[in-house]
């Protein structure tokens, strides 16, 4: 076997203890985003009597609307905490069991997005659908929180301020999901709208990374 793991066999015990964590954790989460990613596609399928393109598109629609937001927001989760994770020299038992947790509502999420996919449009299931992704949400947030709370974790070029500029930034789109799941605007245009205001505030975060970096 190779890898960081047995790079540390000189380290001591506890540092090879810390590397097995730190490691083993990546490789659970990895492998928990990989499938929630494929999974919310597999139930996707065309209905039974359909006549032409836009018969097909209307009923399709939300389903397909669906599958690109829990595709955009798994990736998103998912470098949120590959970007966390970049920057911590170890993880503990707190910061362990909320990237459990993170795992949980990830898992989820195809689970939510295939009741969107009933064509019946059964009522609530918008609604679980954003509550889940919005709980994937805060628990990223508090990941960044977290950390930022615990500076020894941090790599000693890393900076408090980032954690919490991303603890922030981490906190937009759970919060717009439960405004828009409180207030039962639930249709495509509110998921587009979601998709919209999120593209926006990646692109303000880049930016403000840019000029910092000038």
């Amino acid at each position: 076997m190779t890898g960081e793991e047995e790079l540390e066999t000189e380290g001591g015990l506890q540092r090879r203890l810390e590397c097995h964590a730190y490691d083993r954790l990546i490789i659970l989460s990895d492998g928990v985003f990989a499938i929630a990613i494929t999974l919310a596609a597999f139930e996707i399928k065309a209905p039974a009597n359909w006549r032409d393109l836009a018969e097909l598109w209307a009923q399709l629609r939300l389903p397909v609307f669906a599958y690109l937001l829990s595709f955009g927001m798994v990736a998103s989760y998912w470098n949120s905490q590959r970007t966390l994770f970049a920057r911590l020299v170890r993880v503990d038992t707190p910061l362990t069991l909320l990237a459990l947790l993170q795992l949980l509502f990830i898992a989820l999420i195809p689970v939510a997005t295939g009741l969107l996919y009933d064509h019946s449009k059964q009522i609530g299931s918008p609604t679980i659908y954003l509550a889940t992704l919005a709980a994937c949400g805060y628990v990223t947030a508090a990941l960044w929180f977290y950390a930022a709370l615990r500076p020894a974790m941090m790599h000693p070029q890393s900076r408090a301020r980032d954690y919490w500029e991303r603890f922030a930034k981490a906190l937009v789109a759970p919060l717009a999901m439960t405004w828009f799941a409180a207030t039962g605007d639930q249709s495509t245009a509110s998921m587009a709208g979601i998709v919209a205001l999120l593209l926006v505030c990646r692109l303000v975060f880049w930016r403000r990374r840019g000029i910092a970096q000038k």
